[in-house]
Parts: C-alpha cells; structure tokens; sequence
C-alpha cells in the first residue's frame, strides 16, 4: 500500500476541512513530527504530550501562543495566563479555581439552560446548521453573562472575537482588521474593568477585582485593571471557538 509523505501544515486547506485524519498519521508515523516548512516540532501522542505539558523549563509557553508570536520573539509586558510558566501560571489558575468553585458552576446551571433554550427556540425546526444557526451563539452569551457584559455590547464582542480568530489558507500573521479587533476588545474589557471597580456588581469582573493572589515579586496581590481585562478577553476568546459546520434535518 502506498503512501503519500506525512505533511502536517496547520495552515492548509486539508487541515482547515478536518485534521484528524493528519493527526492519526502523526501519531503513528512521526510522533515527534518536524516541520521543515515553517520550522517548528509537534508531538501528537499522549504519552509524550503529558510530559511535555508538565516540563515547562524545555516546553515553555511564555514565547508565545501561536507560531506568529513565537517568530516574533516578543514577550508582552502584560501577560495572559495562557502565556505564563509557573510559577506565575499556578498563581494565576488558583486564583481561576477561587472563582470556578463548583458551587458557582452549580449556580450557573439556570442561566446556560435558558440561553441554550432561547437559541434552540430561535431556529428552524425544519432544519439547521448547528454550529452556525446555534452553537456558535451561546457561549460566547453565556460567558458574557458571567463576566457581567451589559447586553447590548455581546454581539460586537463575539463579532470582535471572531475577526481577531479568523485565517485564511496560508495565513499564519493576524490580519490588520484582527489587530484593530483585538485592541477595540481589550478596549471594552478595560472600560468595564473601571466600571464595576466604581460599580461592584454580581459578576465575575467584580469578583476578580476583589481576589487576591500570590506573587514572586513585590507587586500588590490584587489584580490590575489590565490582568483582569485581558483575562476577560481570554474567555470571550475560548467561548468565541468555533467548530466545523453540520446540518441537522427534521426527520
């Protein structure tokens, strides 16, 4: 039987239409896979990828998020937990497992049920695409509720997230319109930020402004305004992620 060469390009169409096929062959034929192309190593098989997640010293992720960044060489000053190596990362998902208790999932559960409800309502009952007609609505609304995002500003931040997520075939860099889209974000986040620190409100950026975590250095344990907004336009980003496309049909 013959192969084709094992070539894993992140920003191909092949890999945009679905890249579990790709993955399965990394796994199986080059699981420490080098790419020649755009200069980087992936690993695919669980037993190494474990280790690797733990071993920040060589698998560190403070260069960078995507291969954009890390080609830049540019590390912000105004870092996202995302970005961070323990033991600022630890500090900083304590602070994340204060404000997820499970209680406070538990409290959540009357508010997911009814926006999943009003978008589940507000399709065809003929037939619907459920990432497009549905699932790419909901969580980005129910991360805004939780983070305290008045209602009129949700559609603007998903459409913000959306733009600043967006590539083309072969585009590795964010687009100019990205840019702009995250820095109008980050933007509002910080606007809110100030808001509720005048207005406490029951919402997480209240709650956030309020916890306090560990440091390695001499700065306050209280959170500064930006670590909470780019916090806040983290999980706008998570809840902004978007899955391939599948049509449901009424039988």
């Amino acid at each position: 039987m013959t192969h084709t060469k094992l070539d894993f390009d992140p920003f191909s169409q092949e890999f945009f239409d679905g890249p579990y096929d790709i993955y399965a062959r990394m796994r199986e034929e080059a699981p420490v896979y080098y790419s020649e192309e755009y200069d980087f190593y992936a690993l695919s098989r669980y037993e190494d990828v474990a280790p690797a997640y733990r071993d920040f010293e060589t698998y560190s992720s403070a260069r960078g998020l995507d291969l954009a960044t890390v080609r830049k060489g540019e590390i912000s000053s105004f870092k996202s937990i995302i970005v961070l190596d323990p033991p600022e990362h630890r500090h900083m998902r304590r602070l994340v497992s204060k404000v997820f208790t499970p209680r406070a999932i538990n409290d959540l559960r009357e508010m997911v049920d009814a926006q999943i409800v009003r978008f589940l309502d507000s399709v065809d009952p003929a037939g619907f695409d459920m990432v497009q007609d549905f699932s790419a609505y909901f969580p980005m609304e129910i991360i805004s509720e939780m983070l305290g995002v008045p209602t009129e500003y949700r559609t603007q931040l998903r459409l913000w997230t959306d733009s600043s997520l967006h590539r083309e075939i072969g585009q590795i860099e964010m687009s100019e319109a990205g840019t702009d889209a995250v820095v109008d974000a980050m933007r509002f986040y910080y606007g809110l930020v100030k808001e509720r620190r005048a207005n406490p409100q029951d919402d997480m950026i209240s709650k956030l402004i309020e916890a306090e975590i560990e440091r390695d250095d001499d700065q306050p344990p209280k959170l500064t305004t930006m670590e909470i907004a780019m916090f806040a336009s983290l999980l706008g980003g998570a809840g902004a992620r978007r899955s391939p496309s599948w049509s449901v049909e009424r039988r």
